[in-house]
């Protein structure tokens, strides 16, 4: 299978229960002072390092009331070359 490359980004959360499965693609995430949600990362490697450009990021954005309304990919767009420690750079 081919993962998704630059601007593709519905393929890649078409493809996400696929790839998230066990020692295919590890998840991070980041929850914001509210218990939200903030970014969510991905791996290729599983126990990757996250100091390595190995990931993808996306940062979430929610409403007034809480409820999840933007997805933001990093300036790059979609591609693994992140480093997760990095995570709020590239927003």
């Amino acid at each position: 299978m081919t993962l998704p490359t630059q601007n593709n980004w519905s393929q890649l959360l078409a493809f996400e229960p696929i790839l998230g499965g066990p020692a295919q693609l590890e998840k991070r995430m980041i929850n914001s002072d509210s218990g939200q949600i903030q970014y969510i990362g991905y791996c290729l490697t599983p126990s990757g390092s996250t100091s390595e450009a190995i990931w993808f990021i996306v940062k979430l954005s929610y409403d007034g009331n809480g409820f999840l309304n933007y997805y933001q990919l990093p300036d790059n767009g979609v591609i693994f070359g992140y480093i997760w420690d990095n995570y709020a750079d590239y927003f």
